[in-house]
């Protein structure tokens, strides 16, 4: 039997959204003993893991129509049942010379099954009890109520209590939760309950992104002046560390290289690691960190399983975070009792103790927080109902209102060229974004910065005669190194007392760090962003524009992640119909990950 298609345009005209990459894939491993179909799955595997899946769910696939676009009379193809699909997968498997692999009714390609696999045996690994000291417990039930001073006469079940005191006997800890429901707050006081019980830990902060691990940093910095307050001592203070690593850093990524600094041979100097904004790690990321942490670490997750997933393959933290297997057993609910005095339900059987839930939004009490909820809940009718209520928290524009980007402009970025230092400029920036799903079209960020630039052009010229001029916002879109600079980081074209321009780069605690133009790596300006680029940042502020059509990027996800990016005021620009398009529409993504972790455990 030959190829269904000669060529790679000849599989691309035939098939609605299928790319080069997943036409050599499948012409790579295709069999023709095995029949056409065999192609198809192999296509099918490469287009999924292009579009963030680890593996192609068989029973999902099984009798589905992919590839189809009736506008175009592109027919797709439809697959066969589940049965005669996991029997080809595991043909193809057998002949791949273990470069596929089919676990139950997921089918992977090698690279990404190892991945998943590591992650599931590290985290068994790591999860273990961790029992405290003689020494260490009397001296924690003695200072607790330092940690949780408002809290201690509290009779209803405080989850921020219960959190720190399961983790602080657990190896691993998972903390979620939406934002403003403390999840730093909390995370400072597992660190420092650990660090009461066991003052010689070594603790290390991490975060995906550049912007995120300053987030986490500026957190931790204040949570702890909170803790002085409290009266908990200086020298465990002092052992909560205050500067967060960006996860590329953590690992010593080179330049041009696969290998990194830190891996199974040679693990993390750490007792205590703590990752800030997991929802924002691909299952690659997570394997290679849990390869390099040492066999007695711990390891603590914090992260908004609501929130958007990873870019790349993936949804760790979504597999990770279980409900139906979540629960505390009984040594944990001992544990919880005997420290913080909160009683906990007892859930037999439960493989998921390491979850821990944040309910409690101390932010997002008002429309924006029940507007989050609606989003996520996929209520299409009564998010879009809030957003044209009369709110002083969310506004709608119709989405060919060109007026409300003049004005806001004046509002928050005209104040930012008037500042008197970059101190000053950094904080005006961080008041407002445009936010949006898309880089090109006219809803897209590439044309909002023009737009921006062309209006601030009005009263300073020179912000559309000049590639670099003073209060140029700038985003970081690769790692580069030897500058130190990772994607996402977020600066300000900016002048030095000698009025020289420089590119400065926030650093925690009021500083900045300013680096030569002329050294910058690739960067483009960022009054407007994407959504997925925001995640780990907040704002006073956020204008959300959406395209004029409904399309399959859209979904409640992105439409969450964007809206909690906004603490006092969210404004939309959209019509109805794709609103409620985007809110009905999930993100789904294939992992045979809890599955692994399940088994894992069963076995060990």
């Amino acid at each position: 039997m030959s190829m269904p298609f000669a060529s790679s345009v000849q599989c691309i005209n035939a098939l609605a959204g299928i790319a080069a990459i997943d036409y050599f894939v499948a012409c790579k491993w295709y069999q023709q003993a095995l029949g056409e179909e065999s192609f198809y799955l192999l296509l099918a595997l490469s287009y999924h893991q292009r579009h963030g899946h680890s593996c192609v769910d068989l029973s999902c696939l099984a009798g589905s129509t992919l590839w189809r676009d009736d506008d175009t009379r592109m027919r797709g193809y439809t697959f066969s049942d589940q049965s005669t699909l996991t029997g080809l997968a595991r043909r193809l498997s057998d002949t791949s010379g273990g470069a596929l692999v089919v676990f139950e009714h997921w089918f992977y390609s090698a690279r990404f099954f190892e991945f998943e696999q590591d992650v599931a045996t590290r985290l068994c690994q790591l999860d273990r009890p961790v029992p405290l000291t003689p020494e260490g417990r009397p001296r924690l039930q003695e200072m607790w109520h330092l940690l949780f001073p408002a809290n201690s006469d509290n009779a209803s079940p405080d989850a921020q209590q219960i959190a720190v005191a399961n983790a602080v006997g657990r190896g691993v800890t998972l903390l979620c939760g939406g934002p403003g429901t403390g999840k730093t707050y909390t995370a400072a006081r597992m660190l420092s309950a650990m660090l009461l019980a066991d003052p010689a830990l070594n603790i290390m902060l991490a975060a995906p992104t550049g912007k995120a691990a300053q987030r986490l940093t500026e957190s931790i910095i204040d949570a702890k002046q909170g803790l002085a307050a409290s009266g908990i001592p200086d020298e465990v203070l002092k052992a909560v560390p205050e500067q967060a690593a960006t996860i590329h850093r953590l690992l010593g990524v080179r330049p041009d290289s696969v290998d990194l600094r830190h891996n199974q041979k040679h693990p993390f100097a750490v007792d205590v690691l703590l990752i800030d904004e997991a929802s924002m790690l691909d299952v690659a990321m997570m394997a290679r960190v849990l390869r390099a942490m040492p066999e007695h670490g711990r390891l603590i997750l914090l992260g908004d399983v609501d929130q958007l997933p990873a870019v790349e393959a993936g949804n760790v933290l979504a597999e990770l975070h279980q409900p139906e297997s979540s629960g505390y057993g009984k040594e944990d609910a001992e544990r919880i009792l005997a420290l913080s005095g909160q009683r906990v339900a007892v859930k037999n059987g439960s493989t998921g103790r390491y979850v821990n839930l944040l309910t409690r939004s101390r932010r997002f009490g008002g429309d924006i927080g029940h507007f989050a909820t609606d989003i996520i809940r996929g209520d299409a009718q009564q998010s879009w109902q809030r957003l044209l209520s009369d709110s002083e928290q969310l506004f709608w524009l119709e989405s060919d209102n060109q007026a409300w980007l003049q004005q806001l402009v004046a509002e928050y970025y005209l104040p930012v060229f008037t500042s008197d230092t970059v101190h000053e400029a950094f904080a005006r920036l961080k008041q407002f974004r445009i936010l949006s799903p898309t880089r090109h079209g006219i809803h897209g960020i590439i044309n909002l910065n023009e737009k921006v630039e062309s209006l601030l052009a009005k009263s300073f010229p020179f912000a559309s005669q000049q590639r670099f001029y003073q209060g140029r916002p700038i985003m970081v879109t690769e790692n580069n190194y030897s500058s130190g600079l990772f994607n996402g980081d977020i600066g300000l074209i900016w002048p030095d007392q000698q009025g020289k321009l420089y590119a400065w780069f926030e650093t925690g605690n009021d500083s900045y760090r300013r680096l030569n133009i002329a050294r910058l790596p690739a960067h483009e300006t960022v009054y407007a962003m994407t959504i997925h680029k925001t995640q780990g940042s907040e704002f006073n502020h956020v204008a959300l524009v959406l395209p004029d059509m409904p399309n399959a990027l859209l979904n409640r996800e992105l439409l969450y992640t964007a809206v909690t990016r906004a603490k006092m005021t969210v404004t939309v620009c959209a019509n109805e119909h794709v609103w409620k398009d985007a809110v009905l529409r999930r993100v789904e993504r294939y992992s045979g990950l809890a599955r692994l972790l399940e088994t894992c455990r069963l076995s060990s």
